[in-house]
């Protein structure tokens, strides 16, 4: 896996042998976190649903939802819509997790491992 700084707003994650730019909008960085935080969490989350919810936004994709480690350590909730068309991840929140939004991926990542079966 690798993290390739591509500009002041994106970067590029290398994942096997598939590249997706990631982009953080600027609600994602209102609080203390940065962009490479955004990329940790997606690169080495431990809890994720691809959708997390219906979107609430006309004309956008269902979110995702990932938990995962930022670079010191502390687990973040980050929300992004995913562009594969683009290969485009762009990240719109990332704080801190909160147990209810744990509790509201796991919920989702179960619902669509039901659906699989």
């Amino acid at each position: 896996m690798d993290y390739h700084f591509t500009g002041v707003w994106e970067y590029n994650l290398t994942v096997s042998e598939n590249t997706w730019r990631v982009i953080c909008q600027a609600s994602a960085l209102k609080r203390e976190w940065t962009r490479m935080d955004a990329v940790s969490v997606i690169a080495d989350w431990r809890l994720r649903a691809i959708p997390m919810e219906p979107t609430r936004i006309p004309g956008t994709p269902d979110p995702a939802g990932f938990i995962g480690p930022a670079l010191d350590g502390t687990e973040l909730e980050v929300f992004a819509d995913i562009l594969p068309e683009k290969r485009e991840i762009s990240v719109f929140h990332m704080m801190p997790a909160r147990p209810h939004v744990i509790q509201k991926i796991r919920k989702a990542k179960n619902k669509q491992e039901r659906k699989q079966r």
